[in-house]
């Protein structure tokens, strides 16, 4: 809104903590930096740990930020004193942390995914935010505009049906991946709930985008009617670095999902959008692709990583300050979340046997790769098949699963 002299008024800062300064943290911090002036944005208090460098520690109280060594003293500090906070932090402290937020009357960003566990999925839709505040997930693709047109396009019926959509996401991760932190790849940490693993974690940003781009509304993910999987480990851990799914999507659609971290190439994530009139294709911000009936093929740059990323920091401010803006809330990521559950509490996880599995060396470790498995997701997307279905030899039979909850939940 404009002053009566023509010059709009300042910006009211929004004053951000961040839970954490090291690892994925770091993002968050420079997300906010990066944005800071045009969104008048200030990040006034942070949580380090006790082993966090000096020298950084020096940076922040040089910029007068407050900094506490756990997340309990910050909370009780605090309350009051901010805005927003950011929760980048393992996937079992995600639900105890924003709740801890909510109940202190602040706002909060909290990473991807939403949750591990059917208790906390249920009190994260159900917790109610003080007035005017909210909780926004760090599905960061679901913020795009592109992300909104093509989901609009969608629903209008210009393409016609939805008949198909499948994901496909080729990650390789070495052993330092899975020794980076006291989590990774694990199902639970003590009596928490983890389920690392490329669909609940490094892929599930894919996995997300489809669901929400297969919604029935606007601001609506597909609903799950039921499904079947193959689960596997190619590397020795508790969960799982390899899956293929095949989902029955309320409204008559298929979705098809492939990931791996058990490959020896990287390839950009896919989303393939089938219809009645169009065919999609959505590569990870790189390019869309649209090749419609009777009109020429089109393309549409994409915004990388670091700008979705952008875009999804500048939401979150302008709806902290009561502007018109659009967050990713609980009730839309536990899609997602439920899909993950439903997954482990009815799949169980196959090793995939020695004479499939070979070493790949890279720059930051030993890669366990399946066998041909880039040629077998490729196969599974086109046919809508799993890989037992399609006669891999490495595979096993899959397992049906139906939801947790029902379209309402």
């Amino acid at each position: 809104m404009n002053s009566p002299f023509g010059v709009a008024p300042p910006l009211r800062v929004t004053r951000v903590a961040v839970i954490g300064v090291t690892g994925y943290s770091q993002t968050h911090l420079r997300m906010l930096s990066e944005i800071a002036e045009a969104q008048a944005v200030e990040v006034v208090s942070v949580v380090a740990m006790s082993d966090t460098p000096e020298v950084v520690l020096a940076g922040f109280r040089a910029a007068g930020v407050r900094i506490y060594s756990s997340f309990e003293a910050w909370l009780l500090a605090e309350k009051g004193r901010f805005d927003v906070c950011c929760i980048p932090t393992p996937i079992h402290l995600h639900a105890p942390m924003t709740l801890a937020v909510i109940k202190a009357q602040g706002s909060v960003l909290v990473e991807k995914p939403l949750a591990a566990s059917l208790a906390e999925i249920t009190s994260l839709t159900l917790a109610k935010p003080a007035l005017g505040r909210f909780v926004a997930v760090g599905f960061q693709d679901l913020y795009t505009k592109a992300t909104h047109s093509l989901k609009k396009a969608l629903l209008d019926g210009r393409y016609g049906r939805l008949r198909r959509i499948s994901v496909i996401g080729l990650w390789p991760r070495p052993s330092t991946y899975y020794n980076r932190n006291h989590w990774a790849g694990k199902l639970k940490v003590g009596d928490a709930s983890v389920l690392d693993s490329p669909l609940n974690n490094a892929l599930s940003h894919f996995v997300m985008l489809a669901l929400f781009l297969a919604g029935s509304s606007q601001d609506e993910a597909a609903v799950v009617e039921g499904g079947a999987a193959e689960v596997y480990r190619a590397r020795p851990i508790e969960s799982f670095d390899t899956v293929a799914m095949r989902l029955q999507l309320q409204g008559g659609a298929v979705m098809m999902i492939n990931l791996t971290h058990a490959c020896s190439t990287e390839q950009d994530p896919v989303i393939a959008i089938e219809c009645e009139r169009a065919n999609i294709r959505w590569t990870a911000w790189k390019q869309l692709e649209v090749e419609e009936q009777g009109c020429t093929p089109r393309q549409e740059t994409l915004p990388d990583t670091w700008e979705t990323r952008r875009e999804m920091f500048a939401a979150v401010c302008r709806q902290s300050r009561g502007e018109e803006s659009w967050v990713c809330p609980p009730s839309l990521a536990a899609r997602h979340a439920q899909l993950v559950l439903a997954l482990h509490l009815n799949v169980p996880i196959c090793v995939v046997r020695n004479d499939a599995i070979r070493p790949v060396s890279s720059p930051d470790g030993e890669v366990l790769a399946i066998d041909g498995i880039e040629a077998v997701w490729q196969d599974c997307a086109q046919s809508g098949l799993l890989p037992s279905e399609l006669g891999v030899h490495w595979a096993r039979l899959a397992t049906r699963f139906s939801p947790i909850f029902d379209a309402q939940g």
